[in-house]
């Protein structure tokens, strides 16, 4: 059986930021009425959310108007969150958004940001798992931002045992 132990969560929780910070670029999955559609999206962080901006009338807006749970895939990191359409980049609401987007994607940021169908999209971390290798040894992190909780779990390849629900927190 997979060895499973606490860890701090704010350290967890740093590697994940400061990797959005410096990719920048990550896939987006949604989903809809049995249909699941990815696509390269550039993001920007504020907080502890992530952002991104696109078209009102894309499949990824109809997705998220259905079914706002929605996954990123970043590097090792898997990110599952919950998806909150902010409205227009012109809106106040998006003030923080625009300005940071201008800096750190700013091709994009002329190209879209001020199109009258752009619309501002903010995602709400609820689950993150990492795969990272500790000593040669394959393991998960489980971050589960709301509770504020961090797990690290050995993977071991050869276990006939269940699978980690990660929706369950050690105690």
């Amino acid at each position: 059986m997979a060895k499973r132990m606490t860890i701090d969560f704010t350290e967890a929780m740093n590697y994940v930021l400061d990797k959005v910070e410096t990719k920048k670029i990550a896939v987006l999955s949604t989903a809809a009425e049995n249909r699941v559609s990815s696509r390269t999206m550039s993001f920007i962080r504020l907080g502890e959310y992530l952002y991104f901006q696109t078209d009102n009338k894309s499949l990824k807006i109809q997705q998220i108007q259905k079914n706002e749970n929605v996954a990123v895939c970043l590097d090792n990191i898997q990110i599952e969150a919950e998806a909150e359409i902010l409205g227009h980049s012109s809106l106040p609401v998006n003030r923080d958004f625009v300005q940071k987007y201008k800096i750190e994607h700013p091709g994009s940021y002329k190209a879209y940001t001020q199109g009258i169908n752009q619309v501002i999209i903010r995602l709400k971390m609820t689950l993150i798992v990492i795969w990272k290798y500790l000593d040669g040894k394959p393991y998960r992190e489980f971050i589960w931002p709301e509770q504020k909780k961090a797990e690290r779990e050995e993977y071991d390849v050869n276990s006939a045992g269940p699978l980690f629900t990660p929706s369950k927190v050690l105690h």
